[in-house]
């Protein structure tokens, strides 16, 4: 007997002046309640097994157990008996303050009570379960070591009552039940906290052995989620503001998680040091929390701020989305592990930090062998992108140099931007803009968001950088500025002291390289200037195609001068002719094209060097339209002179306001004099050239022609030689059979039966038709070829011509099914009755030629406003595509083995018929797939329609 027994017993003794056979009873269900409390650390079991033997004891119908969570101060059923396996949330989980509930008030009292009409509990039982709630009640509650736990329940469904001999008893059970609860929940709650702490270990063997700033947090929050079965979970680092956020179920969420509100908390928490615990709605109204964002926050939310050694790394932060509320042990343990996760965070902090100053120490080392060494502009900007992403994480890079011709800054390259944005040759002035700002006062400047600047400006496709940070550092050789290094990023980054000094360190080095790549720029174009002239001296001497010779002097001289469009103009009496231009859109597409000239505007035609500077827009020459659509300010024109007469003049143009140098336009008439040269040369050996391809040409097309002339009479003696056997043929096995069979009717020692009289006569007949038709045939080729073929159209159906020729295309099909459909609405067609009769009897019967026995031929119509088009469908042998047109030629017959005899004459007088008409035929086939032959005829007009009616 257990200790909690033997009190009840006493106390029960105490209580209740009862019969020994009434005290017997009551012992026994003590007993029995005891050995169940004894026996299970399963809360839930231990309850149901109880009300089983209590709701027995007392004949009663139903019970409860309920007991009390501190935490969301409410009753939790634990276990029923006689209640419907799905009850209603209010039923299972009851406020502690709720004003109505007996049961609440019976956890609040400690005092047990009787209820004599337990549906008369207000705001409890909901509508469709007021059948299921007792008329009479016991409540007692549970008592643990002097305090309740919980409460007992059992009643009436009936009318019957309890007594108060019945009270003690269970008053008695619920002090014995209510200790076995608590030591069970003890028990469970302690195996729980030692799985949690094993798992908590585990954990944080893993943070401390990750040293990816990246996969840190994420491995954190997905960790801590598992550990606190919560369904979300967020880390916010303070330094850098970054979040990381980790849902587990996002189908339970039931509310739409409030991104900002999650944010606000967890920076409140990093503000004031301090936890925040929302365990239920009324906690958080009482929070000033409540008040911040738009109502109250929906999941119960633990916000636990990250310390190490008084430096606020960030915030780790998990919620719910069920009404789960987090219990004080998550609380500590949450807090325990953040105290972990903050000293894994700060490890691997400063781990990447003594990584970065190692990469640091490198990149510089090898930066000043690198960035000095590169004289490319491009390659410059690559390399500089390269280490300033490996340093500072810098996504994008631009470097503009000083103009101080135009005082401007020019962009020279970029890495990093999209091709959408033009930044390539932008140009900036030297205003009161942000780049005239570091232009000034040689300084860095720095901005988390370059659009809140008072003097910034969007300039035309940048408008979308307006969010991004900029860092501008100036390139400075002295106190000269050279250029400006510019870095850029989005999301409003703010560039630390550490990233900042390394990225001066840089523009520092990239300054000097800057200064040695326009050094060495100035001297490469010397070089490629003689460079140049000398290519050109030794190549055009010996380029004698014009067009090149012209291309080639342009292309060179692109190379050596900086310019935006150049034409050559060669004179052709009082014009001049466009024979080459380049970057010139108006010139472009009008090479060869004469334009007048003015000789008196025109310097260059007196053979005097021309070299002006304009107004934009001013024109090229004083008679052709502008270069660059009108966009000229300077030009130079050389004179193109071959022993003291100007042939044309060379000129080049720029579109900017940088004029020409006297040293450009002179070296523009050196190339202007050694490729006046070069075209004299080339227009000779042009001449020359034409003469000789045209004598060639002739040669060749005389050649061709006689060629074609030879293969067409060959080909027309092999087809007249193929046409003359295969008349032969079909000329003498008809008449073979003739005069077979007459002969044989002809004998006199044999007298035959009038049936096979009849039979001779009959076979005599068809093949005399074969006879006919084939004569026919050669008639209308014979008419086809002399052009004298008549068609005598009429307005009629293609239904009505069907019907004329029905019978001899049965008998031509008479060995496949013949199928036609056409449509009810076909319009008539104004046609030759009798001849389109015949293109048809010869597309069946080739048909039938070419397709297995028993296969269907299909005739088939359709039609649009001005044409009916008649198909002729087979599932024969099908004819290859390089044979579509051919076939219709007269004598042309595709050999193979599957051939069938006849003249080839066919298909060409069924085209010759159809042309004559105005229509067209062709086939539409593939081999083994069979064949469709079409053709179409011309719908008969209105009037001609009302004649075909009447």
């Amino acid at each position: 007997m257990t200790i909690g027994a033997e009190q009840s017993i006493r106390s029960l003794g105490i209580q209740l002046s009862t019969t020994p056979e009434q005290r017997s009873q009551a012992l026994a269900v003590l007993l029995q309640t005891a050995r169940i409390s004894a026996s299970s650390l399963d809360p839930e079991q231990m309850a149901q097994d109880v009300l089983d033997v209590v709701v027995q004891a007392l004949d009663a119908e139903v019970g409860t157990i309920f007991v009390y969570d501190e935490d969301a101060k409410i009753l939790r059923l634990l276990g029923d008996h006689g209640l419907p396996q799905e009850l209603p949330p209010q039923l299972k989980e009851i406020p502690i303050d709720h004003p109505g509930s007996f049961q609440a008030r019976v956890m609040r009292t400690g005092e047990p009570l009787m209820v004599e009409d337990l549906s008369r509990e207000s705001g409890i039982i909901p509508e469709g379960y007021r059948d299921i709630i007792p008329h009479a009640a016991m409540i007692v509650p549970l008592i643990a070591r002097d305090r309740p736990i919980g409460t007992l329940a059992v009643g009436y469904l009936s009318d019957r009552r309890f007594t108060s001999r019945d009270l003690p008893l269970l008053t008695a059970i619920g002090q014995q039940v209510g200790l076995a609860i608590q030591n069970a929940r003890w028990a469970q709650a302690a195996q729980r906290r030692a799985t949690r702490l094993a798992a908590i270990a585990h954990l944080i063997q893993q943070i401390n052995a990750e040293q990816d700033m990246d996969r840190l947090p994420q491995l954190t929050i997905e960790g801590v989620a598992e550990l606190l079965e919560a369904d979300m979970s967020m880390l916010l680092l303070s330094r850098t503001g970054r979040t990381w956020q980790h849902v587990r179920e996002p189908n339970l969420m039931k509310v739409p998680l409030d991104q900002d509100r999650c944010e606000y908390i967890a920076k409140r928490v990093i503000e004031t040091g301090t936890l925040i615990h929302l365990s239920s709605a009324t906690h958080e109204a009482e929070d000033p929390l409540a008040s911040a964002g738009n109502g109250q926050f929906a999941f119960p939310l633990i916000a636990v701020p990250l310390i190490y050694r008084c430096h606020k790394l960030g915030a780790l932060l998990v919620a719910r989305f069920q009404p789960r509320w987090f219990q004080s042990e998550d609380v500590e343990l949450l807090t325990m592990f953040a105290n972990h996760a903050a000293i894994a965070l700060r490890n691997t902090q400063l781990h990447q930090e003594m990584e970065w100053q190692a990469r640091q120490l490198r990149a510089m080392a090898q930066i000043s062998a690198q960035i000095t060494a590169t004289l490319d502009w491009n390659a410059l900007v690559e390399q500089i992108a390269q280490h300033a992403s490996e340093l500072a994480n810098v996504p994008r890079t631009v470097l503009l140099l000083y103009d101080p011709q135009h005082r401007e800054m020019v962009v020279v390259s970029v890495k990093g931007y999209s091709g959408d944005i033009p930044l390539n040759q932008m140009r900036f002035k030297m205003d009161r803009r942000l780049v005239g700002r570091v232009w000034r006062t040689k300084r860095p400047f720095m901005t988390p968001r370059i659009g809140d600047e008072p003097d910034y400006a969007p300039y035309p496709g940048l408008e979308e950088v307006g969010d991004w940070s900029f860092l501008f550092l100036p390139l400075l050789m002295g106190e000269r500025l050279i250029g400006i290094l510019a870095f850029s990023d989005e999301g409003g980054r703010i560039f630390t002291p550490t990233e900042q000094e390394v990225l001066k360190l840089l523009a520092n080095h990239v300054a000097i390289a800057v200064a040695n790549a326009q050094l060495f720029a100035s001297m490469k174009a010397r070089q490629e200037e003689l460079i140049a002239l000398n290519e050109i001296a030794v190549t055009m001497a010996h380029v004698q195609d014009l067009r090149h010779v012209l291309n080639l002097v342009l292309e060179r001289l692109a190379q050596v001068i900086k310019h935006h469009g150049s034409v050559v103009l060669l004179l052709n009496g009082d014009e001049a002719q466009v024979a080459a231009a380049r970057h010139c859109p108006r010139f472009g597409d009008k090479l060869c094209s004469h334009v007048p000239i003015d000789p008196a505007q025109e310097r260059w035609m007196q053979g005097k060097l021309d070299l002006l500077v304009g107004e934009r827009g001013a024109c090229l020459l004083a008679y052709t339209p502008p270069i660059n659509a009108c966009t000229c300010r300077a030009w130079v024109k050389a004179p193109l002179m071959v022993q003291g007469e100007v042939i044309g003049c060379i000129a080049i143009c720029r579109s900017s306001e940088e004029g020409f140098l006297r040293e450009e336009a002179g070296l523009v008439q050196i190339f202007a004099n050694h490729a006046a040269v070069a075209i004299h040369n080339a227009r000779l050996y042009e001449a020359l050239r034409r003469h000789s391809e045209e004598l060639e040409a002739q040669v060749a097309a005389r050649t061709r022609d006689l060629q074609i002339a030879l293969e067409r009479a060959q080909e027309a003696d092999r087809l007249k030689s193929a046409f003359l056997a295969t008349i032969s043929h079909e000329l003498r096995t008809p008449l073979a059979s003739i005069k077979g069979f007459a002969s044989t009717l002809l004998q006199d020692d044999v007298e035959w039966d009038p049936e096979s009289q009849k039979e001779f006569l009959s076979i005599i007949e068809q093949e005399s038709d074969k006879l006919t038709e084939l004569i026919d045939q050669l008639l209308d080729m014979s008419c086809l070829e002399s052009g004298t073929l008549e068609v005598n159209p009429t307005p009629c159906h293609v239904e009505e011509i069907l019907t004329d020729v029905s019978d001899r295309l049965h008998v031509l099909a008479r060995s496949h099914r013949l199928q036609i459909s056409l449509p009810r609405d076909l319009p008539p067609v104004y046609a030759d009755r009798g001849r389109i009769a015949q293109v048809l009897s010869n597309l069946v019967e080739n048909a039938a030629k070419y397709s297995p026995e028993g296969s269907p031929i299909r005739i088939s119509a359709t039609a649009d406003v001005a044409w009916v088009t008649v198909s002729v469908s087979d599932q024969g042998i099908g004819i290859a595509p390089e044979f579509h047109e051919r076939i219709f030629e007269r004598f042309f017959r595709i050999e193979s083995e599957e051939s069938q005899p006849g003249t080839g004459l066919g298909l060409a007088i069924c085209r010759g018929i159809i042309e004559a008409h105005g229509g067209r035929i062709w086939v539409e086939s593939a081999p083994r797939q069979g064949s469709t032959f079409h053709f179409t005829l011309p719908v008969a007009q209105t009037t001609e329609t009302d004649e075909v009616d009447e």
